[in-house]
């Protein structure tokens, strides 16, 4: 695990990175590359078990969790450091449950209360204290629980997107898979996974199925295998069932 030093001037908070960018976060992946991506993502979920409700998304964002599986008011609960993410989420998913805070602290949660967490993209990448992360997913999930978790690999050596595109530099860590295990030994079944071994940049201008295709083709062939090749990393296990 590293931490990236930066030199240029503007450095700022996830917090406020993500409020300035809440307006435009949504168009900036509806090319046919980053559907593609997020399909082949929820059908991950899928095989984790992940899916199952009641479920929790830490690092929400604009809802798109809500965007691909449809959940009822009482299976679904949205946590997001930032309060413009979340604004639009809840313009898009009134009838959803969301919370504005930081996911190291969320006591206000019961312990015990979801069968699932995940936390998507880039949202784990931005924690400067993951310890505390893993131990309230810990903490939150049932007995047999499921996590999904995503974070940037040591191989991705650009800065992430919403730093590219604001030009701000914000605080986060790089994984390589020794590293992730090691943070998540307190749970079972813990498997990591590569994804984007291509960096997926490379793939924006082309169609939907061909992104599909080449990432599941991916994921079968490779990134199970050799995890520390992808440019993301996904992470999944479960709560032992007797504690």
């Amino acid at each position: 695990m590293s931490i990236l030093h930066n030199t240029k001037p503007y450095i700022t908070t996830t917090r406020h990175a993500y409020d300035v960018f809440s307006g435009t976060y949504d168009d900036t992946y509806q090319s046919p590359s980053e559907l593609a991506q997020n399909h082949v993502i929820f059908s991950l979920i899928k095989q984790a078990q992940c899916h199952q409700p009641p479920i929790l998304d830490l690092g929400c964002g604009t809802g798109l969790f809500l965007e691909i599986i449809s959940l009822k008011q009482k299976e679904y609960v949205g946590v997001d450091i930032s309060g413009g993410m979340l604004q639009i989420a809840r313009r898009k998913f009134p009838h959803n449950t969301f919370f504005q805070a930081d996911m190291t602290n969320l006591h206000f949660l019961p312990s015990q209360s979801f069968q699932s967490i995940v936390i998507l993209f880039d949202g784990f990448t931005h924690i400067i204290n993951p310890k505390t992360v893993v131990m309230e997913v810990y903490r939150l999930l049932k007995p047999s629980g499921h996590f999904f978790v995503m974070t940037l690999s040591k191989r991705f050596s650009r800065t992430p997107i919403i730093a590219r595109e604001l030009n701000m530099i914000i605080p986060h860590r790089l994984w390589d898979a020794n590293s992730l295990r090691n943070e998540f030994d307190i749970f079972d079944n813990v498997q990591v996974k590569g994804m984007h071994v291509i960096p997926h940049w490379w793939f924006n201008d082309l169609p939907y199925m061909f992104m599909y295709l080449y990432l599941l083709c991916e994921i079968t062939l490779i990134s199970s295998y050799l995890p520390d090749w992808g440019h993301y990393m996904i992470i999944t296990g479960s709560k032992p069932k007797f504690i």
